[in-house]
């Protein structure tokens, strides 16, 4: 099958609405029926980006026992179980000086124990017996899909990131000014941004930002690891369509970077979205 007509038949996505009691010490999910069931009418394969597998007892609560069964048998729903991630800070490593900005990617130190702690929430499943469970953990176990994280990271992700660190200050801008309005309630285009590479994966920023806002350097520090977290976001998305083979859609956030970096590639190979 052509690979670009293979991805626009699958999409990877999230169906879970997440909330939180105050002093809660847990989040709580329910399931987006009405998207999870449009997505899997739309597309061939839906990849369910899973909050810990917490939306498997919704689906039984939803779909029934026998029909959760089917629909994680049938191909049609696929679920990914990761949580690997870029952080910025320093882990066993000198700290660095304000400004300077040091990444790591983090991830479960063990896929498969991460799979078999989250199934606890499969047991959480109401009104089932512990055959049923079984069935269902294994069912479970059975959609779920694991590309190689490391190779992701190192090939695609991390290498896209460099480059938009390094290369595309366009892009840095457009972060900057989304955190300064979101965060500080600052409208502020009129600033300089690029970033040096001091060491295998830490970034110096040099900016004239302080000439023009009245924030501290740790605030200015904040902001500009937010933005940059953010392009990190993306570049991770943008990795795991292509490791999954799949269309994926971006939150509000999101999107203002998206289309910074889509300007950059306008030349170059296209990037498909949802």
């Amino acid at each position: 099958m052509n690979a670009q007509l293979e991805v626009t038949r699958r999409l990877l996505g999230s169906s879970a609405i997440v909330s939180q009691e105050p002093g809660a010490r847990d989040i709580s999910v329910k399931l987006d029926v009405e998207g999870l069931v449009r997505r899997l009418l739309l597309f061939d394969t839906y990849i369910l980006y899973t909050v810990r597998l917490k939306e498997v007892p919704e689906m039984v609560r939803h779909f029934g026992y026998e029909g959760t069964l089917a629909l994680l048998s049938s191909g049609a729903l696929e679920i990914r179980c990761e949580c690997a991630q870029f952080m910025e800070g320093q882990f066993k490593t000198p700290a660095a000086p304000p400004l300077t900005f040091q990444f790591h990617v983090i991830e479960a130190h063990g896929r498969d124990q991460y799979l078999i702690d989250n199934l606890n929430e499969v047991n959480r499943t109401l009104g089932l017996d512990s055959r049923q469970l079984m069935a269902l953990r294994s069912a479970v176990v059975g959609a779920v899909r694991q590309p190689d994280n490391r190779e992701m990271f190192s090939s695609l992700v991390a290498p896209a990131f460099d480059s938009d660190l390094l290369s595309n200050p366009t892009l840095l801008k457009a972060a900057v000014v989304f955190v300064l309005a979101k965060d500080k309630g600052i409208q502020q285009t009129d600033f300089d941004l690029r970033l040096h590479k001091v060491g295998d994966d830490r970034y110096r920023a040099e900016t004239n930002l302080h000439k023009k806002l009245t924030l501290s350097v740790d605030e200015m520090h904040g902001v500009i690891k937010s933005a940059l977290l953010g392009i990190s976001e993306v570049d991770l998305r943008l990795g795991e369509m292509n490791m999954h083979r799949a269309l994926s859609g971006f939150t509000a956030e999101e999107l203002p970077l998206f289309h910074s970096k889509l300007k950059q590639h306008r030349t170059g190979p296209r990037i498909g979205t949802e």
